[in-house]
C-alpha cells in the first residue's frame, strides 16, 4: 500500500517502510514531483523535473519550426471542474481522465521501481469538498477513481487531506487542533481531538482557494495590462471599443486546458491588431500564446508570491521579444491589498469549521498550518490574530501524505461512493 498526496503544485509519495511511513523518492532532484505533465506531437510522456526540462527546451525552439507540444499544470484542478471534459490535443479530442491518467501512469512506474513489491494499490487524498453539491462530488471523485484505473492502479481509496495532515500529528500534540490546510489549489480545514495515541475528527471544510488564485490575482492586477487588457479599439465604423476581455484574459489563466478555444483567440488577435491603438501589447499576446509562455509566467508570478514572504517587495519581470518588456515593482502592502479579499474568505473558511464543531476560538489549543500557501504572511497574520500563540507550522510539505496511510488504518477514510 502507498499514499499519493496528488497536488495542485507538487505530487509526495509514502510507504510503509522497516522504519514507519516513509517518503518515496521518485527523482534524483527530489522525493517528490511538481505535478506537471509534458506531452509532445508523438505523444511521448514527460512528467515532474523531466516535464520542465522538455517544457524549457520546446520553448525556447517554439518559433524555430519545431513540432508542437503541451504542457499541462493544475492537472488536479482541471479534473475537480466540471465544465471541462476534454481537450483538443494535436488535432484529436482527448478525455481528461485519459490525460491526468497518462501523468499518473508515468508516477506509477516511478512508484513501481522504488518500491519492490508494491501491488498497485493506492491510497489518494482529496480535498473536502470537491463540489458544494454532493451528487457532482461524488461524480467528479468518480473522475478521479478512472484517471487512476486508467493509468493501471489496481485499487483506490480517499482520504480527506487535512485528515490526513491531522493524523500525522498524533502522538506530538493532544486537544483541540485546528489543521489549515492551505496548498496550490484548495484550502481545507479539520477541527480535530488529538489524545495520546488516538484522534477523532468531527469537521473537515474546504473551498476553491489556494496558490494558483492568489497568482491570478497578481497577474490580473498588475500584468494584464501589459498584454492589452483595457486597451482601445477603434473600428472602420468609427466605434471607440475595449479589447475583449475573453482575449486578454489568457495571461491570467494558469489552468490552461481548453486549446480549442486558445486557438480561436489565436485566430481572433491579429483581426483586432488592426483595429487597436496600442498594436504592440496585442502582438505581444499573440506571440505569448504562440510560444506557450503561460507556465513561464506563472513561474515569475510565483517566484515574486514567494518573495514577498520575507522581503519587502518583489520584481516582477518578463518579457515577449520584442513586443512585451515589462518590470512591475510590488510592495508588501500592495500584495497584501491585492489577496485581501481571498484572506477574508480563508476568515470565513475558519469561523466556519469553528460553527460545525461548536468551538470558540478560545477553545482551540493549537493550530497547526499546512501546505506552501500556509506562508503567506497575510495568512499567518490572520491565524495568529484568530489564535494568538497557539499557531505552529507544520510539515508543511510532507504532512499530508505521511498521514494517508495512518488514516486510512483507523478507519478515516472518504465513505465509497
Amino acid at each position: 500500500m502507498i499514499g499519493i498526496d496528488f497536488g495542485t503544485s507538487n505530487t509526495v509519495v509514502t510507504h510503509r517502510g522497516l522504519h514507519g511511513i516513509e517518503l518515496v523518492r521518485l527523482d534524483p532532484l527530489s522525493e517528490g514531483l511538481p505535478t506537471l505533465l509534458y506531452v509532445d506531437h508523438k505523444h511521448q510522456i514527460r512528467i515532474g523535473h523531466e516535464a520542465r526540462r522538455a517544457y524549457g527546451e520546446a520553448a525556447r525552439n517554439a518559433g524555430a519550426g519545431r513540432a508542437p507540444f503541451r504542457l499541462f499544470q493544475a492537472l488536479k484542478l482541471a479534473l475537480k471542474d466540471p465544465g471541462i471534459v476534454s481537450t483538443n490535443l494535436f488535432g484529436t479530442q482527448v478525455r481528461l481522465e485519459k490525460i491526468v491518467a497518462w501523468y499518473l501512469a508515468a508516477l506509477r512506474e516511478k512508484i513501481q521501481s522504488a518500491v519492490p513489491g508494491w501491488d498497485g494499490a493506492a491510497i489518494v487524498g482529496r480535498p473536502v469538498e470537491l463540489s458544494p453539491d454532493a451528487a457532482v462530488d461524488r461524480q467528479l471523485q468518480s473522475r478521479f477513481e478512472e484517471a487512476f484505473h486508467l493509468a493501471g492502479f489496481t485499487s483506490v481509496s480517499f482520504v480527506f487531506e487535512p485528515v490526513a495532515a491531522a493524523v500525522e500529528l498524533v502522538g506530538s500534540v493532544e486537544g483541540k487542533v485546528l489543521v489549515f490546510d492551505f496548498g496550490g489549489g484548495t484550502l481545507d480545514v479539520s477541527a480535530a481531538e488529538l489524545t495520546q495515541g488516538g484522534i477523532t475528527v468531527p469537521v473537515s471544510v474546504g473551498r476553491d482557494l489556494g496558490g494558483y488564485l492568489l497568482d491570478e490575482d497578481l497577474a490580473r492586477l498588475r500584468i494584464q495590462s501589459h498584454f492589452g487588457h483595457g486597451g482601445r479599439l477603434k473600428t472602420l465604423a468609427g466605434q471607440n471599443l475595449e479589447v475583449p476581455h475573453e482575449v486578454t484574459g489568457q495571461v491570467v489563466r494558469f489552468k490552461v486546458l481548453p486549446f480549442e478555444e486558445i486557438r480561436r483567440i489565436k485566430r481572433l488577435i491579429p483581426e483586432l491588431i488592426v483595429e487597436a491603438v496600442d498594436k504592440e501589447k496585442l502582438r505581444g499576446l499573440l506571440s505569448f500564446l504562440e510560444k506557450n509562455l503561460t507556465y513561464d509566467l506563472y513561474q515569475v508570478l510565483d517566484e515574486a508570491k514567494i518573495r514577498l514572504s520575507t522581503e519587502s517587495s518583489a520584481l516582477v519581470a518578463f518579457s515577449v521579444p520584442p513586443h512585451v518588456e515589462l518590470r512591475e515593482k510590488v510592495t508588501v502592502p500592495e500584495f497584501e491589498a491585492i489577496i485581501a479579499p481571498r484572506v477574508e474568505e480563508a476568515q470565513n473558511l475558519v469561523l466556519q469549521a469553528l460553527e460545525k464543531a461548536g468551538w470558540t476560538t478560545d477553545q482551540v489549543e493549537h493550530v497547526i498550518r499546512v501546505g506552501g500557501s500556509s506562508q503567506v504572511p497575510a495568512f499567518v497574520a490572520l491565524l495568529e490574530g484568530l489564535f494568538p500563540g497557539r499557531l505552529t507550522a507544520g510539515n508543511l510539505f510532507d504532512g499530508i501524505a505521511l498521514g494517508l496511510i495512518p488514516a486510512s488504518e483507523r478507519g478515516l477514510g472518504v465513505s465509497s461512493l
